[in-house]
């Protein structure tokens, strides 16, 4: 079905589809979301956009669309680069025991705990040291529902310059993004 044709269907019925295409948090999503992950490409709006020199295909291993001037090794390349800096970080936190905060509304805090302490980076001995890590032990944006929740409930405190943990990790994510993708930020020598 291409766009407008799931545009005219009730949230409900893209919910059923998207039941049926496995598509993971459709409960959370709004209808224009749905549309969005159920719309097939449309090579129509593609190749508007696009020269007629530059063909826009999908890329296999989870690449995306091709972008002009990027090559597919270059995107693989910043891909194994942002999966080495995911693992290097993630050892930092172990993701089999949470943090067992709660607050005063009986919230509990659910985050990874850093290695060698027993609470996660928001609610620990406020470290700066704590903070400068993932703090859901992964990289990339599929982390920003559990950062939202805390950013939301406002549970932890910000350190003494004004600097809220939770904020600065979803614009590490952005930043991450930018340095591996479009920038290709590279050294030689």
């Amino acid at each position: 079905m291409n766009r407008h044709e799931l545009k005219a269907l009730t949230k409900k019925e893209l919910s059923l589809l998207a039941r049926d295409a496995e598509i993971a948090g459709r409960s959370t999503m709004t209808k224009a979301q749905l549309v969005e992950a159920l719309a097939e490409p449309d090579t129509k709006d593609i190749d508007a956009v696009l020269p007629d020199s530059v063909e826009a295909e999908v890329v296999s291993e989870g690449l995306g669309i091709s972008i002009p001037g990027i090559s597919h090794e270059d995107r693989a390349e910043a891909k194994a680069r942002r999966e080495a800096l995911a693992a290097r970080l993630a050892a930092f936190v172990d993701t089999d025991t949470h943090c067992p905060w709660t607050s005063t509304e009986g919230h509990p805090c659910g985050l990874p705990v850093v290695m060698g302490t027993e609470t996660c980076g928001l609610h620990g001995d406020g470290s700066i040291a704590d903070r400068a890590i993932p703090l859901t032990g992964v990289l990339g944006f599929g982390s920003w529902p559990t950062l939202w929740r805390h950013l939301s409930l406002a549970t932890y405190d910000i350190d003494s310059f004004g600097l809220d943990p939770v904020v600065a990790e979803m614009a590490w994510h952005v930043m991450n993004g930018l340095y591996y993708d479009y920038f290709r930020v590279g050294s030689k020598g």
